[in-house]
C-alpha cells in the first residue's frame, strides 16, 4: 500500500503552516523529508499536530535543521543533551521568552531554527507570535533598503534575557556577556532571500552609531516589522511540534496566561560555522 501524502494548511499571508500525515516519531523517507523540508522554507514556522515524541525523536528530527547547540545556560532533560524544558508555573508571572527576538544572534554562529514540543498547554493563553522578515524587507521603500544594505548591527545579550533566565527552575548557569556583529541586511543561506536581521531584544546599535542614534531608527523597524501583516500566530495544543526558521523570523511567547502551568520541551539547533551574510 502506497503512503498517503502529507497534507498542509498554510496559516496565513506571512507564513506558517500545518502538517498532517507526518510521523515525527519515525524516521521519515527521502520523499517526506524533502517536502517538510521544502514547506519549512516557504512558510517560516511549520506546525506538527498530535505527535508522541521521546526526546530522541524531538533530537533525530530537529538535528535535520542544523547543527546542535547544549543549551549554555538551561539544564537537558533527561534522555537528551540538546532538548530543555521551558516551564511557566501558576505562581511565576515572568515568562520566558516574551518581546520580539531571534534567538542567540548575539553570537557569531547564531541561531538557525528553533523548535518547541507542546506538553501542557493552558485553555487558552500562550500563543507564540511570528514576524517574517523576509517579507518585512521585500516592502521597505527603495530608498531604505539602501541605506540599511551599507549598515551593521551590534547584537549583545541583553538584561531581559539575564532575567528571563534567572527565573527558570532549570538553570545551571549565569549569562556571560557576549556581543557580536552582524548585517543589517542578510541573505538567506538556503533560499537567497533578503532578510531584515534587526533583533529588537538583542540590538542596542548600530556599528559606529551610538545608542541614541540608533534608537529612531531601531525603533521604526521594529514597529515597521511588527505590523499585523507580517505576522504568524499560533494557538498550541498538546502534543504539537513547531519549528520556525530563526534566519529569518522575528518571535514572541506572549504572557497572557497567568495562574496557569505551561510546559514546552525546546531544542535549539545553530547555523554551520561561517560568516552571517
Amino acid at each position: 500500500m502506497a503512503r498517503a501524502k502529507p497534507e498542509l494548511t498554510p496559516l496565513s499571508g506571512a507564513g506558517g503552516a500545518e502538517i498532517r500525515g507526518v510521523d515525527l516519531s519515525q524516521e521519515m523517507d527521502n520523499e517526506t523529508a524533502e517536502f517538510v523540508h521544502k514547506a519549512y522554507l516557504d512558510h517560516v514556522a511549520l506546525f506538527f499536530q498530535d505527535q508522541h515524541l521521546t526526546p530522541q525523536a524531538q533530537e533525530r528530527f530537529v538535528l535535520r535543521f542544523g547543527d546542535p547547540l547544549v543549551h549554555p545556560y538551561l539544564k537537558p532533560i533527561e534522555g537528551s543533551p540538546y532538548v530543555h524544558e521551558l516551564r511557566k508555573t501558576p505562581e511565576q508571572t515572568v515568562n520566558f521568552g516574551n518581546g520580539w527576538h531571534a534567538d542567540f544572534t548575539f553570537l557569531e554562529k547564531p541561531s538557525a531554527a528553533n523548535a518547541l514540543y507542546a506538553r501542557t498547554i493552558p485553555d487558552f493563553g500562550g500563543d507564540t507570535v511570528f514576524i517574517n522578515t523576509a517579507m518585512a524587507y521585500d516592502y521597505l521603500s527603495e530608498g531604505m533598503k539602501r541605506m540599511l544594505g551599507g549598515m551593521n548591527a551590534v547584537h549583545r545579550v541583553h538584561p531581559r534575557y539575564v532575567t528571563d533566565v534567572d527565573v527558570m527552575s532549570n538553570q545551571k548557569g549565569k549569562v556571560r556577556e557576549e556581543q557580536t556583529i552582524h548585517p543589517v541586511i542578510r541573505t538567506h543561506p538556503e533560499t537567497g532571500r533578503k532578510v531584515l536581521y534587526i533583533n529588537p531584544s538583542f540590538v542596542p546599535q548600530f556599528e559606529d552609531m551610538t545608542e541614541a542614534e540608533s534608537r529612531p531608527i531601531l525603533d521604526y523597524l521594529t514597529n515597521y516589522m511588527a505590523q499585523p501583516e507580517f505576522q504568524i500566530r499560533y494557538r498550541w495544543k498538546p502534543d504539537v511540534l513547531g519549528i520556525w526558521d530563526n534566519r529569518c523570523s522575528l518571535h514572541s511567547a506572549l504572557n497572557d496566561y497567568q495562574g496557569k502551568l505551561r510546559v514546552m520541551h525546546r531544542m535549539v539547533v545553530m547555523e554551520p560555522t561561517r560568516p552571517v551574510q
